[in-house]
């Protein structure tokens, strides 16, 4: 392990970082489960009233006690959901930011890396960019926080390959954070049973999405950082 003082402190730091980052994907993924239970609750309540053929429109719906209390509970998580996303968001840049920077803590040379810790993190914030760049960004701070590698010689650990973690990482979170999106329409435009049923299953599969990328997150966060600390540059 590196001796240097500052050196020793961003790591630490690095680590802290990384076990916040953790609480506050976790967080997100239990919300996400609750939000897909309430989803299923409303998916079977508005089913069941559409099936006796004498609930013609939401409004009437609303009128149904438990279909409000099911609706009122899937607003309260929506509104956590939305306040741990961003808690999330600024813990998890602070982290990727302080990660990158480490790299060159460990004896990675500037110019072998593609990126900067500012760049790092910018990149999420960048339209249509921000729908790959930080999974390279992340794919990068993997491959470089390598053990038992040389640092001096990129190409030990540029031939190393992307975990198939990352990808199935991204890939969940793009498809629930478009799902998302969807669902917000639908929601939108939803006037009767029948769309709003549709627009319930879509909030489901996107709330699932999301729980999943959200474990992923986590366990490529500590891995990381496990990897970072167990380095011998």
């Amino acid at each position: 392990m590196l001796t240097i003082p500052d050196s020793a402190e961003s790591l630490a730091v690095g680590h802290r970082r990384a076990r916040w980052a953790i609480i506050g994907l976790t967080a997100n993924a239990v919300l996400a489960i609750a939000a897909v239970i309430v989803s299923a609750l409303d998916i079977w309540r508005l089913t069941s009233l559409a099936s006796r053929g004498n609930i013609p429109d939401i409004d009437t719906a609303l009128e149904d006690t438990l279909l409000f209390t099911i609706w009122l509970v899937q607003a309260a998580i929506g509104i956590l959901q939305v306040l741990a996303l961003i808690f999330t968001v600024v813990l998890f840049l602070l982290w990727i930011h302080r990660a990158y920077g480490n790299l060159l803590l460990l004896g990675v040379q500037k110019q072998d890396l593609k990126y900067s810790p500012g760049w790092a993190v910018g990149w999420f914030f960048i339209p249509i960019a921000n729908l790959v760049m930080p999974f390279l960004v992340v794919s990068e701070i993997w491959k470089a926080s390598s053990p038992n590698l040389n640092p001096l010689d990129s190409a030990s650990w540029k031939a190393r390959r992307t975990p198939r973690l990352l990808f199935i990482w991204w890939a969940f979170w793009i498809v629930s954070v478009l799902l998302g999106q969807v669902a917000a329409r639908l929601i939108m435009a939803s006037e009767t049973i029948e769309s709003n049923i549709t627009s319930a299953w879509v909030t489901l599969v996107s709330d699932l999405g999301t729980a999943i990328a959200a474990v992923l997150a986590a366990l490529i966060v500590r891995g990381i950082d496990r990897r970072q600390k167990r380095a011998t540059y």
